[in-house]
């Protein structure tokens, strides 16, 4: 006997019987957007069901409701489904609250079998063969995984009939909504109407920051536009909300998660009752009927998310103790399961000056190892300079300019977070003309009281084969309680390293050297 899905299920939902106050949907929304980890933009492109439990968001809510005086519950619709239920936060109403619940039993056709059993329902089938409708009651036994109805005296598997069958629900069962709620008791003295500050915590969000350096023909100037990447991986969307986006790693416990709902297919158990063994198929015909006929199902979170862009003139940043917060100047959609793009920066003509970068840390040294020199563009990130604003994380890439006019990628790289008034540093790609090349020339063991200690001394040759002279910073990365026991120019320290500043010539070769006094590792 065939094995038939359920074909539909129509829902005649009546009014509860004692119906709550319900609050569909927020007067107004703020959201502000953390980072968690280093992130990418690309890294937010990813079509990947995980993003849904990371990145994190705080999400401010304004909602009004009009409250009878006594007790009431108040059902707060259409809160993000990725809400960390345990932050929540209330404020304006009447008396404190006297309990909450997240419901998350959202409806769907398995979720509305399993919480009707007992239930009247009307059962609805049509005649495969005749085309003929019948209709009766029937009591809803068993749940989704393997529905059982009873119909007067007898027992049946819903799907196993056959024909096309339908069930009517003459109401929504309790704690099963179409949408993410937060059900909150309350007692007030006397009734009113209340504005209410709801806030949480959600994952599932995140934003990322990138660049684009247009180096112009001169060779001295360069555009500058930036954009910020929102990302939001669930399943509710925040029409013309406030947005701002945090820079800045903050800790969490990584304990708080969000709530899913299990959403289970309706899967008929059917046994054909009166078999013709004579034509029944044998086992291993079965198996591969089953194999080639099975269809994965597609989850709800590989929906391809939308990229939208909207220019913006200025975002204002500001500080919030130890981090940065950019705001958005307009409100701007966070739509469900959608990637925005929205540009915070479109500099023009801002001058810099060249320099090239190369370095090593205490194992890396060998003297057939020729290392190219990284080209770094630095801005003087002031207002005099042409920027003057603090500037979050992010990839850069450099274009410059073909001989046929077009624009041409010369390097991809990453900037860190700069403050005003600090210089930015972009990375434009390797140079083919200046290298370095750094060995490890003599290395003893000393022995200082009962510490061992390295002395190691290292020789770096720095090498420029082009037809102008150029600036060359040598970094060496160095460990803990590690000190320059001798050297034959004068280093400064950066970025946490030893850095050697060096000028050279025209197609000019200069040697440095120096002796570290390190702990013995």
């Amino acid at each position: 006997m065939p094995r038939l899905l359920l074909a539909s299920l129509l829902m005649l939902i009546a009014q509860p019987a004692c119906a709550a106050i319900i609050s569909e949907r927020p007067e107004a929304v703020a959201v502000t957007i953390y980072h968690e980890g280093t992130v990418d933009t690309e890294y937010l492109m990813e079509n990947n069901p995980d993003h849904r439990n990371y990145g994190l968001a705080m999400i401010h809510e304004v909602r009004t409701v009009d409250l009878p005086e006594g007790n009431s519950e108040i059902q707060f619709r259409g809160v993000a489904a990725t809400m960390v239920a345990e932050t929540a936060e209330l404020s304006g109403l009447p008396e404190g609250t006297l309990q909450r619940n997240f419901d998350y039993d959202l409806l769907s056709p398995s979720a509305l079998v399993n919480k009707s059993q007992g239930q009247s329902v009307l059962l609805i089938r049509t005649d495969k063969r005749t085309g003929v409708v019948t209709q009766e009651r029937a009591l809803v036994m068993a749940g989704a995984q393997g529905a059982i109805l009873k119909i007067g005296d007898r027992y049946e598997a819903l799907g196993c009939n056959v024909g096309a069958e339908r069930l009517v629900f003459d109401r929504l069962p309790e704690n099963l909504v179409d949408r993410p709620t937060l059900t909150v008791k309350v007692q007030a003295v006397r009734a009113g109407r209340y504005t209410v500050a709801l806030r949480y915590v959600a994952t599932g969000m995140n934003w990322a920051a990138a660049y684009v350096a247009h180096i112009r023909p001169d060779g001295r100037t360069l555009d500058l536009a930036g954009w910020l990447t929102l990302a939001n991986f669930g399943e509710t969307g925040f029409p013309a909300a406030s947005v701002d986006v945090i820079a800045g790693h903050v800790e969490t416990t990584g304990e708080d998660a969000p709530k899913n709902a299990e959403v289970p297919a309706i899967s008929p158990q059917c046994w054909p009752m009166h078999p013709d063994f004579a034509t029944y198929p044998r086992p291993l015909d079965r198996l591969r009927r089953a194999v080639s006929g099975f269809n994965a199902p597609t989850p709800i979170t590989n929906v391809e998310a939308e990229q939208v862009t909207v220019s913006s003139s200025r975002l204002e940043a500001r500080d919030v103790g130890d981090y940065k917060q950019y705001v958005l100047p307009v409100a701007t959609d966070v739509a469900a399961q959608q990637t925005k793009q929205v540009q915070f920066l479109d500099q023009s003509a801002l001058p810099f000056e060249r320099f090239y970068r190369g370095g090593a840390n205490p194992t890396e040294y060998s003297p057939d190892n020729i290392q190219p020199a990284t080209i770094i563009l630095k801005l003087s990130n002031t207002e005099r300079g042409g920027l003057g604003k603090p500037l979050p994380a992010g990839e850069i890439a450099t274009m410059g300019m073909a001989a046929d006019g077009l624009p041409l990628l010369v390097g991809m790289g990453r900037v860190d977070d700069v403050p005003a008034g600090a210089p930015v540093e972009i990375p434009a790609g390797e140079s083919t003309d200046v290298w370095a090349q750094a060995k490890e020339v003599e290395r003893n063991q000393v022995k200082t009281g009962e510490q061992e200690r390295t002395h190691s001394t290292v020789e770096v040759t720095l090498t420029n084969s082009r037809p102008t002279p150029v600036s060359f910073e040598w970094h060496q990365g160095v460990y803990e309680d590690t000190r320059v026991k001798s050297e034959t120019r004068k280093h400064i320290d950066k970025d946490g390293d030893l850095c050697w500043i060096v000028t050279l010539g025209p197609t000019e070769r200069i040697a440095i050297r120096y002796t570290l006094d390190m702990p013995d590792n």
